[in-house]
């Protein structure tokens, strides 16, 4: 009799039917979706299914559903660090075989088969870009951009056998859990599905490479990620955008928007003024030592793969700008807290908040002013126009999204 402490919905699909790499990830790849948040699988018996523990947290029964046969339910999970084990009952499930990652030579080919938030699957193929190591483990590292939602996902081998399951994301870059974390050694979660699996010597080796790099994995010079600092002068608005850009389709080189709101005491939001950045008021100033700097770095922590793709096809620096008090000092109000948005042509984004913009507007100055005579970016007259009798001395403000680097 089916006993069941909890039912939690969740939905599995299962399509495809051979031995390529290709065709084994859309037979045996599984979409799971908790009710909350969306993973993958794979099954690896026709009953037991692996995935990401992060999917189902504590949760340790359910109901799931494939697209073959409505209603599996699923008795029991277990977990074992970052994986998670699910026992389908009454239901056959084609499974995958278990491969190794002894012959996962740089260039191999591998697939997967990524489902979106709607459940339209799409199959994902590219190749072995290397390992990295950390969190005391040795991942797989492959080209293919799979999405966070894919998290649990089989990755299979030129020969169609399973050889691991995605982690995490490094960039655009995808990270594999060696199969061999899952099925090796008296341990395993799968000992008592697949019996006792022992390390082959090359894969040995390369645990022990990862039980070396203890630390988390570090964080990565990403193109999406910008840091940034702002400020005011006696004339203006003044910030500065830490960042990698595209070489061939530079978001530097295009217009700048920019939009200043109001924030009134009940948190609504009005617009003040908003348009583009004039050209004059804004300069690129290249960091190339320092990124060669970065890119050495990276190559050690996170290796030559990480840098080809993610660092190679850019330009870093940093993006200087002055927004002149012209356009909204005279429409600001004294008992409001407003907020300077700034937007990239790539859709790459900034904003920081002004508590005492009446003070500012005032032109008293601030840490802006060393900047705009430090970046050769000269100001206006100091007879901004006035919003109202300064109540207090502002403070530069400053924030940074993701870390600084410099």
């Amino acid at each position: 009799m089916k006993r069941f402490s909890f039912v939690l919905p969740i939905v599995l699909l299962v399509c495809g039917c051979s031995k390529t790499p290709e065709e084994a990830a859309q037979l045996y790849c599984i979409m799971a979706d908790n009710g909350f948040q969306q993973g993958g699988g794979v099954a690896i018996t026709d009953a037991y299914i692996i995935t990401s523990s992060a999917l189902f947290g504590e949760q340790k029964t359910g109901q799931i559903t494939s697209s073959k046969k409505a209603g599996i339910g699923v008795a029991r999970q277990t977990t074992a660090g970052q994986v998670a084990l699910l026992y389908a009952e009454d239901e056959v499930l084609p499974f995958a075989s278990i491969g190794s990652t002894d012959d996962l030579a740089e260039g191999a080919k591998l697939a997967t088969y990524a489902y979106d938030n709607k459940g339209a699957g799409k199959l994902l193929t590219g190749v072995v870009r290397g390992w990295q190591y950390g969190d005391g483990t040795a991942f797989i590292v492959t080209d293919i951009d799979s999405p966070e939602t894919a998290n649990g996902n089989g990755y299979f081998g030129p020969d169609g056998k399973l050889i691991g399951i995605q982690l995490g994301k490094l960039g655009k870059s995808t990270l594999i859990l060696p199969v061999e974390y899952i099925t090796n050694g008296p341990k395993a979660i799968t000992s008592g599905q697949l019996g006792d699996k022992q390390d082959s010597e090359n894969f040995a080796a390369q645990r022990k490479k990862g039980q070396a790099h203890p630390d988390p994995l570090p964080k990565p010079l990403l193109y999406d990620e910008v840091t940034y600092e702002m400020a005011f002068s006696r004339t203006a608005l003044v910030g500065a955008m830490v960042m990698l850009d595209k070489k061939d389709a530079a978001s530097r080189a295009a217009p700048v928007k920019f939009k200043v709101e109001a924030v009134d005491q009940s948190h609504e939001r009005t617009v003040t003024v908003q348009g583009t950045i004039d050209a004059a008021n804004i300069k690129w100033a290249p960091m190339a030592d320092q990124l060669e700097k970065i890119k050495e770095s990276s190559r050690s922590t996170l290796g030559a793969t990480f840098v080809t793709d993610n660092l190679d096809p850019y330009d870093y620096g940093e993006l200087r700008f002055r927004l002149p008090f012209a356009p909204f000092c005279p429409k600001v109000e004294g008992d409001k807290v407003y907020v300077l948005n700034v937007e990239l042509s790539d859709g790459r984004k900034v904003s920081e908040n002004f508590n005492d913009m009446a003070n500012v507007c005032a032109g008293e100055g601030g840490e802006g002013d060393g900047w705009e005579k430090e970046w050769g970016m000269a100001g206006e007259a100091a007879a901004a126009a006035s919003a109202g009798t300064p109540s207090k001395k502002s403070k530069r403000k400053a924030k940074k999204h993701g870390r600084r680097r410099r």
